[in-house]
């Protein structure tokens, strides 16, 4: 649907609400349920600030009229806190989505299908608020009762193992969730069938955990599939197909493609812009996603001021402190930073750390990565006692709140060590560094992309403190695993050989003239590891949960 056609069919909604209201009424039912359907189309507008609006008229008015256990009182409860949790108010989507799965348990008891999707919605918006220890077993509940009441095949029990399987990856769960999405599309294929459009979902879901676990050679199929069969079933330009080409061209990204990923967010930006609006959420996340695209290809020239432009579209039309607006501020930060414009770089994180302190909490794991990202900057700024001191600050936190094993505590280390290499702490670099590589290696593996950065710093380290012999061992073992994970001519197999090269030809100069090792900063050196942790990549993920049936 263009800007046009979903315009127009918002006005068609807004007369047929005038119309029953100066009909039948305000408080008559099918008035209060045309109120519902406007609030709806604002919704998948991206208006949600009007969606919000008209479902708060209308729930005390299903409430007044209806009473406060009517099912369609409920399900206004439920769309009322989908909206607030798409508006970034997770708080009040919590304690809605609470109060309605409470009236549902009581009045159509715990196993309803209904009951259960509130559930599912439940889990979402805690997993929004960065609360996945109290989303998992939630998630997990729900799946069960479905599992029980409609059948391990049926189509709300798929989904609610999908979003499951999505939540273990959030928590860095990597192997569960790839299993899990393993599962779920061999049973969506057996039910359905292979072309069927909630099995495409399933596909590409699990192609993002696949990603996430650094098998992009497994991901890219599914990715390129996924877009492939959403093109001939419903058309170049529909919304599911601007995610499936969106996700494809963000693995394009990772696996250091960047001109078929340019090209692809460039298409996928401009049939969106068509298709829903310049304004649209989407929109804006494509956008995002284009200037990602384009950093990471060197085109930092073009990536700064499509970041600009489209941080001040976000704050306006979602607002200053809305999640994605936060996130955009964030980026265009760690853009900034690249392009060694430190001070702005500095500035801009602040603002965005202040923000999310404010409004998501200390421990959300979006204000976490924006502290480590800050550290980032203050140690590329010359300011390494705040960096080291902020850098560690955070790792003590995200062991705390997110385990000493999730991916992001792991990356948060593998800084902590940079940061004391730049200050000349060699011997906590090293150990860092070292028991960095290990976790590394254990919970992702040896060969994924994380691994294999922790493993190129190690070398750095190494060649810093004068440990030569080692550093070239590293050097050689990673740049023989990033060719095969990676590819020859991928930017961090390059680095890799560049950095061997470098160490080899430092060690053969006479030990007069090399000196002690440690004044060559950039003898092996290699870019911090954490930059934009969140450019957002799979809105599948979000668009794939069952949220509320029609009333």
């Amino acid at each position: 649907m263009s800007p046009g056609n979903l315009a127009a069919a918002t006005e068609q909604f807004e007369r047929a609400l005038a119309e029953n209201v100066r009909e039948l009424g305000p408080d008559h039912p099918e008035t209060l349920a045309s109120r519902d359907t406007l609030a709806r189309c604002y919704r998948v507008a991206g208006r949600f600030a009007e969606a919000i609006v008209v479902h708060e008229e209308n729930l005390p008015a299903r409430q007044r009229v209806l009473g406060p256990d009517h099912p369609d009182t409920l399900l206004s409860g439920n769309d009322l806190a989908r909206s607030y949790r798409l508006a970034g108010r997770a708080a009040e989507a919590i304690a809605l989505h609470e109060q309605t799965l409470a009236g549902q348990e009581r009045v159509l008891g715990p196993d309803h299908p209904d009951t259960l999707i509130s559930r599912g919605n439940l889990a979402s918006a805690w997993q929004s608020a960065g609360r996945i220890d109290r989303a998992m077993p939630i998630y997990e509940q729900a799946l069960a009762g479905q599992e029980r009441t409609l059948g391990p095949d049926h189509p709300d029990t798929l989904t609610s193992r999908n979003n499951l399987a999505s939540a273990y990856r959030s928590a860095g769960r990597l192997d569960d969730a790839v299993a899990l999405h393993q599962r779920n599309l061999a049973d969506r294929e057996r039910v359905l069938g292979p072309g069927d459009l909630a099995t495409i979902s399933a596909r590409n879901a699990l192609a993002s955990s696949l990603e996430a676990a650094g098998r992009l050679a497994d991901a890219l199929p599914l990715y390129e599939r996924s877009l492939a069969d959403r093109e001939r079933i419903l058309g170049p330009d529909n919304p599911d197909t601007l995610i499936s080409r969106n996700n494809l061209a963000g693995a394009c990204t990772q696996a250091g493609r960047s001109g078929e990923a340019i090209v692809l967010h460039e298409r996928n930006l401009a049939a969106s812009e068509h298709v829903l609006g310049s304004d649209h959420p989407e929109t804006l996340t494509f956008a995002g996603n284009l200037a990602g695209a384009l950093q990471a290809g060197g085109r930092l020239h073009d990536a700064i001021p499509l970041y600009e432009r489209n941080l001040a579209s976000r704050e306006r039309v979602l607002g200053e402190n809305h999640p994605e607006t936060i996130t955009g501020r964030n980026n265009l930060a760690a853009a900034y930073w690249r392009a060694g414009r430190v001070s702005d770089a500095i500035t801009r994180y602040k603002q965005a750390l202040s923000a999310q302190e404010r409004l998501l909490g200390a421990d959300h794991p979006n204000t976490l990565t924006t502290r480590n990202n800050l550290a980032n900057a203050l140690d590329s700024a010359g300011r390494l006692a705040e960096g080291i001191a902020l850098h560690e600050r955070t790792l003590a936190d995200q062991e705390r709140v997110l385990g000493p094993d999730h991916p992001g505590t792991l990356l948060s280390r593998l800084n902590l060590a940079s940061a004391c290499q730049m200050a000349d702490r060699l011997t906590e670099a090293i150990s860092l560094s070292e028991r960095s590589v290990a976790d590394l290696d254990r919970v992702l593996g040896a060969n994924h992309p994380r691994s294999l950065t922790a493993q190129a710093n190690l070398a750095s380290i190494y060649a810093t403190a004068g440990r030569l012999e080692e550093s070239i061992a590293l050097c050689e073992q990673t740049l023989m695993r990033r060719e095969r994970v990676l590819g020859p001519g991928h930017p961090d197999t390059l680095a890799s050989r560049q950095a061997l090269v470098r160490v080899r030809a430092y060690r053969s100069q006479p030990a007069g003239v090399r000196g002690d090792g440690q004044d060559d900063d950039d003898l092996c050196h290699h870019p911090k590891s954490a930059g934009a942790q969140y450019v957002q990549h799979a809105w599948q993920e979000s668009r794939s949960h069952i949220l509320a049936r029609p009333s």
